[in-house]
């Protein structure tokens, strides 16, 4: 078994996954780990029994970064396996999914490509906005989080791959910027639903360009939802 775990996440995240894994071994020792200067720091350091977990992170390692753990390494991806790469939550809603859901792989250089380990899906709630979804995704992750938790901690042998296959394509930054910015004349089928996919954001607003300006719709709640890799937590709108 592992003696130590090292958690990639958020800060927001590590509370939730933290105490998921401290369940079945709370004597365990977790690294947590929230940039790419902690994961340099901490592999700067002998890794032996150490095993990597991530979720809801933007930090990608190197191939040698990961070569240099005794184990594959884990990452739980907000989405499903139809949806990788950033914000799938997103592009599940554009696209008019009527399923979503969560997906656990082996960690390789190429972000969400690796085998898949375990899928698990539900369906979108009718109407459902981004916020709503990702709240759903939160849950989710969680819950298949600490279903795997004691394999993590207790079991040095890697997870059998599922049945399971990645969607060609791999949606970027770039994808979701261009879907936030409206064109000109857009219709309004088309702004609701970008809209119902983007919601409204300090850092995911809808936005259009006319006269030489630049429009950006303003926040209409008084809490905001912080996107992490496509992951969520209430956060107030002034900070």
């Amino acid at each position: 078994m592992p003696k130590e775990i090292l958690l990639l996440t958020e800060p927001t995240m590590a509370q939730f996954l933290e105490a998921g894994l401290r369940g079945p071994t709370p004597e365990i020792k977790i690294t947590l780990l929230a940039s790419k200067d902690d994961v340099t720091e901490r592999f700067a350091k002998p890794l032996k029994e150490a095993r990597l977990i991530a979720a809801g992170t933007g930090v990608i390692l190197s191939a040698d970064q990961l070569a240099a753990l005794d184990g594959p390494a884990y990452n739980l991806h907000p989405g499903p396996p139809e949806l990788p790469g950033l914000f799938p939550s997103v592009f599940a809603l554009y696209q008019g999914l009527e399923q979503f859901g969560t997906t656990v792989h082996e960690m390789t250089a190429e972000v969400d490509r690796g085998p898949i380990v375990a899928v698990e899906r539900f369906d979108i709630p009718k109407g459902a906005d981004r916020l709503t979804l990702d709240q759903l995704s939160f849950a989710s992750l969680i819950g298949l989080f600490n279903a795997l938790a004691e394999h993590f901690t207790l079991n040095d042998a890697p997870l059998p791959s599922v049945d399971e296959h990645w969607g060609e394509r791999c949606w970027t930054r770039k994808d979701f910027d261009e879907l936030c910015r409206l064109p000109e004349g857009v219709e309004r089928s088309e702004f609701e639903r970008r809209y119902r996919a983007i919601g409204e954001g300090p850092e995911h607003a809808l936005e259009i360009s006319l006269f030489g300006h630049r429009f950006v719709l303003n926040n209409r709640r008084e809490k905001q939802s912080v996107y992490v890799a496509g992951l969520s937590a209430d956060k107030d709108s002034s900070a």
